[in-house]
C-alpha cells in the first residue's frame, strides 16, 4: 500500500487535504489487474496541525521575548551584586580607616547614642584620661561620669543636639 498527501481543489473552490492510499489487486484467473485508492479527508487533520503549529510558533515567541528579558534582568542583577560587593569593601576600607584615627587619636573621644544620650564608644585616649575602664563607661550618660558639672545644662545641650543635629559651645 502506498500512501501520500495531496490537495485537491473543491468545486466551490476551497481546497481539500487529504491522503492517497492505493494498493494494486491481481484478479484470481489471473487477468489484468487493478488498482484500488481511496482518499481520506485531512482538511480537519491539516487545519488542526496548522493551529497548532501557530500556537507552538506563538509560545516560542512569547519564550524568546521572555527569555530576553529575564537574561537582561539577570545581567543587571550582576551589575548590582557587583556594585554592592564593591561599595561593602569600601565600608570596610573606610571603617578600618575610622577606627585607627579612633583609637591612635592624642584626643578624648566619646562617641554617644542620639537618642539615649548613652556612651557607645569610648578612643584609649579618653579612657586613659578619665582613669575609668571602658566597660565602666559604656552605657553610661555623659553627665553620670562628671565630665559636666551642670546636669541640667548636660541635659539641655543634648536635647538642643537633638533637635537642630549640631551644638555651638561659647
Amino acid at each position: 500500500m502506498k500512501k501520500c498527501e495531496i490537495r485537491i481543489k473543491g468545486k466551490d473552490g476551497k481546497f481539500i487535504h487529504g491522503q492517497l492510499q492505493s494498493v494494486a489487486l491481481d484478479t484470481i484467473e489471473g487477468k489484468d489487474g487493478y488498482i484500488l485508492s481511496s482518499i481520506v479527508d485531512g482538511t480537519v487533520g491539516k487545519q488542526l496541525g496548522e493551529e497548532l503549529q501557530k500556537a507552538h510558533d506563538t509560545l516560542e515567541s512569547i519564550v524568546t521575548e521572555r527569555t530576553k528579558e529575564l537574561t537582561r534582568a539577570n545581567v543587571q542583577l550582576t551589575q548590582e551584586i557587583n556594585e554592592r560587593k564593591k561599595m561593602a569593601e569600601a565600608l570596610k576600607i573606610s571603617e578600618t580607616s575610622y577606627r585607627r584615627l579612633f583609637e591612635a587619636a592624642q584626643d578624648g573621644i566619646l562617641i554617644l547614642d542620639a537618642e539615649t544620650g548613652q556612651i557607645t564608644d569610648v578612643n584609649p585616649f579618653m579612657i586613659e584620661m578619665l582613669g575609668y575602664s571602658l566597660e565602666e563607661l559604656l552605657g553610661k550618660k555623659l553627665w553620670e561620669i562628671g565630665t559636666f558639672r551642670d546636669i541640667e545644662a548636660s541635659k539641655a545641650t543634648s536635647s538642643e543636639l537633638k533637635s537642630k543635629g549640631y551644638v555651638r559651645y561659647k
